[in-house]
């Protein structure tokens, strides 16, 4: 029964989450539910708010004892901090995997776009007559937004925008965010809305799906990225912005650790500390 009510828990969770691919979010899903699994037989927990450190401790000595290997342990961490983050009001998880006696994973380092790269995809989506990928992008590069939510931008977000001159964005976990509009990001608004009729998405056609659209998106990408050692994706573009805030907010006099809170709001994060994945040191 206990573990029934964490798994209810988890998919209300689950079924409002957006971020990462298909088969991370499967990943995901059935990791943590080996986790409920155990939090419910060993502490009879009935909250995932609730979750603790010394859960995440015993889960790991656990997982010790099964002989999984450091790289399998780090995934199911993953995603119980995943979907922790996505709880409103949460007791805050502050263990790291170096105290669990976990080798930390390979990082896998600057993703940010440099500005020439940008344009030269910008350039080809326009060469393709696809001038709404090279919008979607900009906005990306612009506000440091997800993929997910350009997407499902319509045509009254972007005049209530346009008009109020910042961007209200509900990201995942339901965490809102406010983010000042550019003039970049305003042009890339006003040339969406004027291709698409009143109640319409800005890059969703009507007879096509949003995770169809992203996919064109993506796929779009990788077929005219130039090599280079870490790949150019979507996602890079919200390093591109970060890395960018974060600068500036040093710039204007302000403490490293204020300089990760505001850029982690920016970004839809609630933990200050993920700043660091986006900003490097690289």
């Amino acid at each position: 029964m206990t573990y029934k009510t964490l798994t209810d828990q988890l998919d209300r969770l689950h079924k409002h989450s957006r971020q990462n691919s298909i088969g991370t979010k499967h990943r995901y899903y059935s990791g943590m539910r080996r986790f409920l699994r155990f939090v419910a037989d060993e502490f009879k927990l009935q909250k995932i708010a609730n979750i603790a450190d010394k859960h995440l401790i015993a889960y790991v000595n656990h997982l010790k004892m099964k002989g999984c290997k450091p790289g399998y342990i780090c995934t199911e961490l993953c995603a119980i901090r995943y979907y922790h983050d996505q709880v409103d009001v949460c007791r805050p998880l502050t263990v790291k995997n170096a105290q669990l006696g976990v080798e930390p994973r390979q990082k896998i380092g600057n993703r940010a776009w440099t500005e020439e790269e940008l344009a030269e995809i910008i350039a080809a989506a326009l060469d393709a007559g696809k001038p709404w990928v090279a919008d979607a992008l900009i906005l990306s590069r612009q506000l440091g937004l997800r993929i997910h939510e350009v997407v499902r931008l319509d045509r009254a977000d972007a005049e209530r925008v346009l008009r109020e001159n910042e961007l209200r964005v509900k990201g995942k976990g339901g965490l809102v965010r406010h983010i000042p509009l550019t003039k970049e990001a305003a042009a890339a608004l006003s040339r969406s809305k004027q291709r698409v009729p009143r109640g319409a998405k800005l890059f969703v056609p009507p007879d096509r799906k949003g995770h169809q659209v992203i996919k064109e998106i993506q796929d779009f990408i990788r077929q005219h990225r130039q090599p280079r050692p870490i790949q150019l994706t979507f996602h890079g573009l919200r390093y591109t912005d970060a890395q960018e805030n974060y600068n500036e907010c040093l710039a204007a006099g302000k403490t490293k650790e204020d300089a990760e809170k505001e850029t982690a709001r920016r970004l839809g994060h609630r933990r200050p500390r993920v700043t660091r994945t986006y900003v490097g040191p690289f």
